[in-house]
Order: C-alpha cells, then sequence, then structure tokens
C-alpha cells in the first residue's frame, strides 16, 4: 500500500484512474462518503502498483491516429504514357563513282516479264545483284528458245550450249556474227527483243546437266571475262571513245568497269523440265 497526496484540480476519479481502479473501490478504502469531495493535501491511500503506463501511451497516441484516419487518402496518379518516337530510316548514301554498286536484291518477277531477260539482267547486274537467275525469269517465248537451243545440244551428243545451237546467225556466218548486234542501233534493238537473241546474250555458252528427277538444267554464271574490279573513269571514256557508235560495244564498254567480274555475278540454274527423245528428232531437222 502506498499513498496519494491531493493536489490542486485532483479529482478522485483522475487519481483511481492513474491507479487503474475504480473510484468507488478507492473510495471505499479511504472512508471517503462522497468521491466529488476531497481537499488539497489529502493522503490518498491507494494499493503499491505503478499506473499502467501502457494504457497511458495508448490515450495519448489515440488523438494521433485520430487524427491520422480522417485525413483524406492522397490521390494516385496515373504515369504519363509516352508516345513511342518515330522510327526514322537511314538514310542511303548514292554509290561512289570510284567503286562498283552494293549488292540488291533482284526485283519481284511478274508472270511473263516485257522487258527481255537480257536487258534486265544486264542492268541488275550493274547494281550488284547477285541472286540465281531461273526458268521464272524468262519470258515464256525465251523459255522455249533455251529449251530448243539444248536440244539442239543434245542432238549432236553434245553436253553444253554453244553460240551457234541458238541459230540466230545468218547462214555462212561465224556464231559470234551476231552477237554484237550486226549493225546500227536499230538492227541492235530488232536483236534484243528476238528470243533467241536474248538467250543468246544472256545464257551463251553453259552447260547441260540431268538432275534426280530427269530434269534439263541449264548451269552457267552471269558476268563478263572483260570485267575490271574497280570503277576507272578514264577507262570508261577512253571505251566510250573506242566503241565509237555501236551500242553492244558502248554496251560491253559499261559492263566492263561496273559489271561482275569472273566468279561474280548471278548464278543461271534454268529448269526445262523434261525433254522427250522425240523432241530431239524434231529439232534435228532444223540443223
Amino acid at each position: 500500500m502506498s499513498s496519494y497526496e491531493v493536489k490542486r484540480g485532483d479529482t478522485l476519479s483522475q487519481i483511481a484512474k492513474k491507479y487503474n481502479m475504480d473510484y468507488k473501490e478507492l473510495a471505499r478504502n479511504n472512508k471517503i462518503s462522497n468521491p466529488d469531495k476531497i481537499y488539497v493535501g489529502q493522503k490518498i491511500v491507494v494499493p503499491s502498483k505503478e499506473p499502467d503506463m501502457a494504457a497511458q501511451v495508448q490515450a495519448a497516441q489515440q488523438p494521433v491516429r485520430e487524427k491520422l484516419v480522417k485525413q483524406e487518402a492522397p490521390v494516385r496518379q496515373e504515369p504519363v504514357k509516352q508516345e513511342a518516337p518515330v522510327r526514322k530510316e537511314p538514310v542511303k548514301e548514292a554509290p561512289s563513282l570510284m567503286s562498283k554498286p552494293s549488292r540488291l536484291e533482284k526485283p519481284v518477277r511478274n508472270e511473263d516479264p516485257l522487258i527481255p531477260t537480257n536487258v534486265r539482267q544486264f542492268v541488275y547486274d550493274l547494281f550488284g545483284g547477285s541472286e540465281t537467275l531461273t526458268e521464272k525469269d524468262l519470258k515464256q517465248e525465251e523459255r522455249e528458245a533455251l529449251r530448243k537451243a539444248a536440244l539442239r545440244a543434245q542432238s549432236q551428243g553434245k553436253q553444253a550450249i554453244e553460240y551457234a545451237d541458238y541459230g540466230t546467225q545468218a547462214e555462212g556466218q561465224s556464231q559470234y556474227a551476231d552477237v554484237g548486234g550486226g549493225g546500227g542501233a536499230l538492227d541492235f534493238l530488232t536483236k534484243v527483243f528476238d528470243p533467241e537473241y536474248s538467250m543468246k546474250t544472256t545464257v551463251g555458252q553453259a552447260r547441260i546437266e540431268q538432275d534426280d528427277e530427269g530434269n534439263t538444267i541449264i548451269v552457267d554464271r552471269y558476268n563478263f571475262n572483260d570485267s575490271d574490279d574497280k570503277f576507272s573513269f578514264t577507262g570508261l571514256m577512253s571505251g566510250i571513245k573506242r566503241a565509237g557508235f555501236s551500242p553492244y560495244a558502248q554496251l560491253r564498254n559499261i559492263a566492263r568497269e561496273l559489271g561482275s567480274g569472273e566468279g561474280e555475278g548471278s548464278e543461271v540454274r534454268i529448269n526445262l523440265g523434261k525433254l522427250a527423245s522425240t523432241d530431239v528428232k524434231k529439232i534435228e531437222g532444223l540443223i
């Protein structure tokens, strides 16, 4: 047991609360008939235990908790969506005049192209094209012309097509006589659109092979045996002067400076299908 001295402003109820007990019990223990009447300096007998500190701490924190509860929750802000940056295509630099053009992809093939293959392949090679030339790249008339040339070669037991097998030269002329066009610009333009001549100046001399299914395959590589490894403006101008008014010679001059050299250029692999022996006999009569 211990005693507590009443101070100014104390009430029996406050004193009882400090010692965690009921004020009526405290009044009864101290023989106080009227709990509302206590005086300063009065000795109040209380149990010998410390005030409930946990209760006091909880009571002190209660106003703070209530204040926090009353505060509004902060407004949640959605993150700002950033737009994806616009992709810029790299600027393609023009090819240098002192070097050959870089390789490019072959354009989409039409069912039956309007421009002859010899013209298309020539331009494609100048710009660095190297994809394989197949039967899909040829005009229908050109495939038939190449088929006849292969049959002429096979009818003579040859394993390769030669210039003579295209049958474009006049009777008694060399097989190389019309390779350059044989005349002026008009004559050369007429020859370019001839299917046999188109194949002669595209495929030229080529091997004849057979695949496992018995199809006849024409194998070659499109390039120019006199092509230089590096472009020379001086060489181009000198060639123009030498070629004069010959369209074919002028084109060969350009090909020598910009075209593919030996071992380069597009592979030629043209599938002519199965050539029957009866077709060979028919061609024999045309030689």
